[in-house]
């Protein structure tokens, strides 16, 4: 077998040495069934890019677990995402 075709193989048998897709939790206020702590372990529902789609600075509303508490604090003391966070909970969406 050549070397090619065990890198190939062996790619196959160990799917965990393929790239992952971050893991994102929701922290915005609840929105048409949205809740928040909703985590996101592939990708984002329909409802929820409905949501970034009215304004992508609603993204934010969307950290990777890595970056989640810190995310927390701002929304608490304020901040831009404070900001958005009072945007899309009176925001018809």
């Amino acid at each position: 077998m050549a070397t090619n075709e065990k890198l190939s193989k062996t790619k196959k048998e160990h799917p965990a040495a393929e790239k992952k897709q971050a893991v994102c939790v929701y922290v915005g206020p609840s929105v048409n069934g949205l809740n928040s702590g909703t985590v996101f372990k592939n990708g984002l529902t329909e409802t929820a890019e409905k949501i970034i789609k009215k304004d992508p600075l609603y993204k934010l509303l969307f950290p990777v677990v890595s970056d989640l508490a810190s995310v927390r604090r701002e929304i608490k003391d304020g901040g831009l995402r404070k900001d958005i966070y009072n945007k899309l909970k009176g925001d018809k969406i």
